[in-house]
């Protein structure tokens, strides 16, 4: 097995450390699986959650995944935040809306 050296390595909240190149691949298999919501260390039953600024500067250089990655992201905020919603346009437009007040408005989508 060949060394890799430490500048070649990412350490993630966890301590635990892989090399770029093995990170990358782990976090483009994951996002392409649909599981980019929530990506986790890839140390052996190690839960911890890696760091959003950590991925993206892994990913930097990867436009399509870094792209999927992105739009999960933005669905978890908008699916997980109950003042958040989908614009229910047909056919639907992509955009969210924030509620603001506790009033009920309608929504007229631009």
């Amino acid at each position: 097995m060949e060394e890799c050296p430490m500048s070649d390595t990412m350490k993630m909240d966890c301590q635990h450390v892989f090399c770029k190149t093995c990170w990358h691949t782990y976090l483009s298999i994951r996002i392409n699986d649909g599981q980019g919501r929530r990506l986790t260390c890839m140390g052996f039953r190690c839960n911890a959650v890696c760091d959003e600024d950590a991925v993206m500067s892994l990913l930097k250089d990867s436009g399509p995944i870094l792209k999927k990655y992105k739009e999960s992201l933005r669905d978890s905020y908008v699916n997980d935040n109950r003042n958040v919603k989908w614009c229910p346009s047909v056919p639907h437009c992509g955009h969210a809306v924030q509620k603001v007040s506790a009033d009920v408005q309608e929504i007229a989508c631009d």
